[in-house]
């Protein structure tokens, strides 16, 4: 079977993978698997330019600061960095409110905290509609998900929004379908869970994408391991069995899928 998939959101990097980064990288372009590496500070943001552009096709690279991160957003940097061709994304950026219910016990810093990564956000967006790239989002919680949906509406954002490791809710997941030129990753979690089945199964199939979040979530049956792109295969395999539809079909519509919106011509 000659499948070819994209991993939409990876980390294959020193910091993860040690020496062992460029291996990762051939074994999945090897299996016809192209990869995404997404920037969770200005440091890996940079690395991931460099490891793309190691590669003539198929390895890309997206640039930002995750919202737990405390790092300010420095505009000129990365809106430099954002001209390398292999820069197909700003992100990932967005809300992540989970991380409070582990680090803050105040709601007077909870608050301060959600402020500072509202302004984060508020300037990939900026960002984003400037270089005219993709948003490649991380959204973590009901309430997260609800301001970044207002965020989005009120700064008008039109271009294309990825929704990464999408969690969202029925009513989140219909109104972002309705709002936004919205796409929706999904990875080795649903592999072991069917808490999303029922999104899959509602998002039109031209707006879903494969991601593996690698190192990270690794799908079954490699659970245990440092998950790696080529393990993307079996969240195709499971969204077939969700939707009912063929392998193939996954294959094909979510390339078809990632090309259009990461414009990888």
């Amino acid at each position: 079977m000659n499948l070819q998939l994209i991993d939409c959101h990876a980390h294959i990097n020193s910091e993860f993978y040690n020496d062992t980064w460029k291996d990762v990288l051939n074994e999945a372009l090897t299996s016809g698997i192209w990869v995404i590496n997404a920037g969770t500070n200005s440091k890996d943001s940079e690395e991931n330019i460099i490891i793309a552009n190691q590669f003539k096709e198929g390895v890309y690279a997206s640039i930002g600061i995750h919202p737990t991160e405390e790092e300010k957003f420095d505009f000129s940097l990365f809106e430099k960095l954002a001209e390398d061709k292999k820069v197909v994304a700003v992100g990932e950026c967005g809300l992540d409110y989970a991380i409070f219910a582990r680090k803050h016990n105040e709601t007077e810093k909870i608050e301060e905290a959600k402020n500072r990564q509202k302004n984060l956000f508020l300037n990939h967006i900026k960002l984003a509609k400037k270089v005219k790239k993709p948003l490649m989002l991380h959204i973590r919680e009901e309430e997260a998900y609800n301001d970044a949906i207002e965020i989005l509406e009120k700064e008008n954002f039109s271009d294309s929004v990825i929704f990464h490791f999408y969690s969202g809710n029925l009513k989140q997941t219909e109104k972002i379908l309705n709002k936004f030129n919205a796409f929706f990753t999904f990875g080795g979690v649903i592999t072991f869970t069917s808490d999303y089945n029922k999104q899959i199964n509602m998002i039109p199939l031209e707006k879903i994408l494969l991601e593996t979040d690698s190192p990270f979530v690794t799908p079954v049956p490699y659970r245990g391991q440092k998950n790696k792109p080529v393990y993307i295969l079996e969240t195709a395999k499971k969204i077939a069995e969700i939707r009912n539809v063929s392998l193939e079909e996954i294959s094909e519509a979510t390339t078809k899928n990632a090309k259009k919106v990461f414009n990888l011509n």
